[in-house]
């Protein structure tokens, strides 16, 4: 809950000043190798809107939905469902990637 409220803060300072492509990539792959999954994507999000159709956007994005979709929990048939949700996204956005 902790890095989703960061992340959300974040994102908002970041609306108030332009990034290049290059800085929002570099900000989402320092929070993916802090496992900060959720943080990673928000940004990757930010970046696809900024730069659409952008393939080092999509496979990143693809990267941070599996990792999220590893970690759900996968108990109940709703839960194996969202997670099933969660891979499906992270395929359509390797497929964008291509």
């Amino acid at each position: 809950m902790k890095s989703v409220i960061l992340s959300i803060v974040m994102l908002s300072l970041m609306a108030f000043s332009p990034q290049s492509l290059q800085e929002l990539i570099s900000q989402s792959d320092s929070l993916f190798e802090k496992f900060d999954n959720q943080g990673a994507l928000v940004i990757l999000l930010k970046a696809d809107q900024e730069y659409p159709n952008s393939s080092p956007v999509f496979w990143r994005m693809c990267r941070a939905e599996t990792h999220i979709a590893d970690h759900l929990p996968v108990t109940t048939d709703n839960q194996k469902d969202a997670q099933l949700a969660a891979y499906k996204l992270a395929y359509d956005y390797a497929d964008s990637a291509v």
